[in-house]
């Protein structure tokens, strides 16, 4: 089980093969698609559908080696949706069709928030270094622009 390096915001980072959810350290693996079916189905039913798997018992999170950078992200996110559904005890609150759309919005929900939080830390940073000047209020208003 290998780090995966992957381009994000156009620099190459390390996509480390743990993570860590409710005090629990899960490993991430990036299987080829036929492993990645066999996995939790070892008779193959998902017929080439699954790109990410999170296994509970053995603490493993798998994921689709052909994927790529973005999709890797957010199916990583998927399933630590899943982890955090399992491990709060709400999955049998949910069909498994809503745990899907529920692990869906989370992985988006995350993806928005790293884009967003990243883009603001660089302006932030840019403006710390050019003029100290600039209030609070002023950074709220560039953070959220009048619509028209």
């Amino acid at each position: 089980m290998q780090d995966k390096k992957i381009r994000f915001w156009n620099k190459e980072v390390t996509l480390k093969n743990t993570i860590t959810v409710c005090g629990r350290d899960y490993s991430i693996e990036f299987l080829n698609n036929d492993e990645l079916n066999k996995v939790g189905d070892p008779d193959g039913e998902t017929s080439g559908a699954r790109i990410g798997y999170c296994d509970f018992i053995t603490g493993s999170i798998y994921i689709d080696e052909r994927l790529d950078e973005y999709m890797a992200r957010t199916t990583l996110a998927h399933e630590v949706a899943h982890l955090l559904i399992d491990t709060l005890g709400v999955n049998n609150f949910f069909t498994k069709d809503q745990i899907e759309s529920i692990c869906d919005i989370a992985a988006q929900t995350h993806e928005a928030m790293i884009k967003k939080g990243i883009q603001y830390a660089r302006r932030t940073a840019d403006d710390r270094s050019s003029s100290r000047t600039e209030t609070r209020a002023d950074d709220r208003k560039n953070l959220h622009p009048k619509r028209h």
